[in-house]
């Protein structure tokens, strides 16, 4: 049950910092914890889409060391290593 409303409270930050466009490192995060939420439920593709927009946002986004598993930030390195793979291709 505590996942769906961490589901419902992250949803409505990112719809919320969505409209405030200097609060761009601040959506980033939001995305990312609810990418993780989603990597938690075992929902890789909604994970990945997260981690996405999160990146979009800010480029240079670093998850928290500590309090993040190994599974999250692998998973996530693997996103943002792909997204900069694509980008060297884009331009070669």
């Amino acid at each position: 049950m505590e996942w769906k409303e961490a589901f419902v409270t992250l949803e409505s930050v990112v719809r919320r910092l969505r409209t405030q466009p200097r609060q761009r490192s601040t959506l980033a995060r939001a995305y990312f914890y609810l990418g993780v939420a989603h990597l938690e439920l075992e929902e890789t593709s909604t994970a990945r889409t997260s981690f996405l927009a999160a990146l979009e946002q800010d480029g240079k986004l670093r998850p928290p060391r500590p309090p993040s598993r190994p599974r999250v930030l692998g998973f996530f390195n693997h996103v943002r290593n792909t997204v900069k793979e694509s980008r060297s291709t884009d331009y070669s």
